[in-house]
């Protein structure tokens, strides 16, 4: 994409990047003062704060117990703390935060390394030294993060003290920039052989903003700009040819998005000369995000990814960079950022939120259907144009995909905008989330999504275990996936054929899985559906009350109902799901057989 339109000379039009106002200028005095408040207010409170330090016990923690969340919390607060007060300096302008911002540069700088926990598996989970140095995540975040300090308060921390930028600068380029240009093995960098993912964009965004507004070695720069195109061309080469993101639509942010981030960045800073806009590949990477949206801040959320992804603001400014009229007015839907501590503080997002401007587009894109045909996923809604009614997603795959949870042949269904049957998601990151020991937690297995089980036997993962014969059809009355599951499960299940049909019939108004199998003997069989909201068995089925509807569910087949809790303690999916879900298992014993599970709103 990059490298077939540019080589190593047009990185020199790469030049001045001014993207947004700098301390002292009116621009600053101009926001919204409702948004200056809460910026300063949250930034307010840590006046005081006293930097506290990532103690080694934080590391070791990781090892014993596989949590990440005491360093994660401590690690994201520091860089939290001092974004907001360089946001509140450049808004207010008394100097009252300019201190403690510095205080938070140094504080940052003096970290023996900036490279996450995980990065130090390695090493049995040890505390890191000055030598730890990786391109990750966190070191990249941390060092745009410091490029950004000094992009707009440059000048009133060299008032203070000249020496705090050398500072920067030094450590910035030891731990980031030298090892990018040096180094090829990072698997993220698409150079390997290994899979990558939205760490690729992610990290590239944080190497250009770092080359842009700290390096000053025009050859530097150039390598750095160059290697960039060739990562981001095998990032491009690598994804979905329907442009897909199998990760889903909560990391397309970072993934999809954090693309057009930098494809954004580098056309702004060469005057419009690096412009890959009109790429078809890259068109579908950005529709992706419209063709999953169900309402509000739902989203098909396949894999890791949550339920619940605001929208954001890129949505906007990619759909108008390629001339996309539905990611525009999906993106004009963004609500304003809010302050958070406890997460990533990414700038240059924050400062394009904080400057937007209104857009001329009614908010809100709810295509009718869609289809991506090389990864296997199906959306569609009852109503084009609105939320009203049903919204059926379903997929089939492979169990090899990025962030990957054991779901062939699941499914998500929503009412009026509100879930019924769910993709759980994942809880809060550990280290058994990305060890080898990933499938024996709960909810990645098969049998906590709507799927189906034989003899107690699951899906397995891996690129071997997939779907076959996968047909999708739609018109104006009907979306429908089908798709043979035998080749997702061991041979031990005893699967000699089982074919599943998913369809949303608008005419209807009903939505039917519908599964025909056979097996080689008779066995217990199991099919699961994961509500959101409780179950009532009744003679005539299964009853809901789900946005603002009556919603009845109904099993062909002499089969067995049973319903169990699922009380969520944990953080994250209580914050998509609430307190409890509800697993249903529709069992019985068979060797054969069609059974039909169907879908109805507004039944008495």
């Amino acid at each position: 994409m990059l490298t077939q339109k540019y080589n190593l000379k047009d990185t020199k039009k790469i030049g001045s990047f001014v993207p947004f106002p700098k301390y002292g200028d009116s621009e600053w005095k101009l926001i919204n003062p409702a948004i200056a408040s809460k910026w300063i207010a949250e930034a307010g409170k840590f006046i005081d704060y006293p930097w506290p330090a990532l103690t080694a016990d934080m590391y070791l923690t990781l090892g014993r117990t596989g949590q990440l969340k005491p360093h994660w919390d401590r690690f994201r607060e520091r860089r939290s703390a001092l974004g907001l007060m360089i946001f509140a300096e450049c808004m207010e302008g008394k100097g009252k935060f300019i201190d403690q911002v510095i205080n938070g540069i140094i504080a940052v700088c003096e970290e023996s390394s900036w490279i996450q926990p995980l990065g130090m598996a390695k090493l049995g989970f040890d505390i890191p030294d000055e030598t730890d140095h990786e391109v990750d995540l966190t070191s990249s975040e941390t060092a745009a993060l410091l490029a950004w300090a000094f992009y707009l308060l440059g000048d009133l921390i060299d008032a203070k003290s000249k020496r705090v930028r050398e500072r920067v600068k030094e450590v910035a380029s030891t731990r980031v920039i030298k090892r990018y240009l040096d180094r090829d093995d990072y698997w993220w960098m698409g150079f390997t052989g290994d899979r990558t993912n939205n760490w690729n964009p992610w990290c590239n965004l944080n190497v250009i903003i770092c080359l842009l507004l700290m390096e000053d070695d025009p050859d530097i720069k150039a390598r750095g700009f160059y290697k960039v195109f060739r990562s981001l061309d095998a990032y491009v080469a690598a994804y979905a040819e329907d442009g897909c993101c199998d990760e889903g639509p909560m990391y397309w942010g970072a993934a999809g998005g954090g693309l057009y981030l930098c494809l954004e960045i580098l056309h702004e800073a060469s005057g419009g000369a690096i412009n890959v806009f009109d790429n078809e590949k890259l068109r579908l990477i950005g529709q992706y995000i419209t063709k999953t949206f169900i309402d509000g801040e739902y989203f098909v959320n396949y894999a890791d990814g949550d339920a619940k992804a605001p929208i954001s603001g890129t949505v906007y400014r990619f759909g108008k960079a390629i001339g996309d009229e539905g990611m525009m007015k999906l993106g004009a839907a963004a609500e304003q950022i809010k302050p958070q501590i406890f997460d990533w503080f990414q700038p240059y997002m924050l400062l394009h939120d904080i400057f937007r401007k209104d857009t001329r587009e009614e908010p809100g894109y709810y295509p009718a259907q869609s289809w991506l045909w090389k990864t296997g996923v199906m959306s569609a809604r009852e109503y084009e144009g609105s939320a009203k009614g049903f919204f059926l997603s379903a997929k089939a795959g492979n169990n090899l995909e990025s962030h990957n949870h054991n779901d062939i042949g699941n499914f998500v269904v929503y009412v009026n905008g509100k879930p019924l049957f769910i993709d759980i998601g994942t809880e809060e990151y550990s280290v058994k989330t990305f060890s080898a020991d990933r499938y024996e937690i709960w909810y990645i297995r098969s049998d906590y999504h709507n799927c189906v089980q034989v003899s107690g036997v699951d899906q397995i993962d891996g690129r071997d275990y997939y779907s076959q014969d996968v047909e999708c059809v739609q018109d104006e009355n009907v979306s429908r996936i089908s798709m043979e599951l035998k080749n997702a499960y061991p041979q031990d299940a005893g699967i000699v054929s089982w074919k599943r049909d998913i369809e949303l019939n608008r005419k209807n108004q009903s939505i039917a899985i519908t599964d025909n199998f056979s097996l080689d003997k008779s066995r217990p069989v199991s099919r699961f559906l994961v509500a959101a909201v409780k179950p009532e068995v009744t003679p005539d089925g299964i009853r809901f009350e789900v946005g603002g509807e009556k919603v009845l569910v109904q099993s062909s087949g002499d089969c067995d109902v049973i319903i169990e809790e699922i009380p969520l303690t944990e953080s994250r999916l209580r914050r998509n799901w609430g307190e409890m879900l509800y697993r249903i298992i529709l069992q019985e014993t068979a060797s054969q057989g069609e059974r039909a599970i169907t879908i109805t709103r507004g039944t008495a």
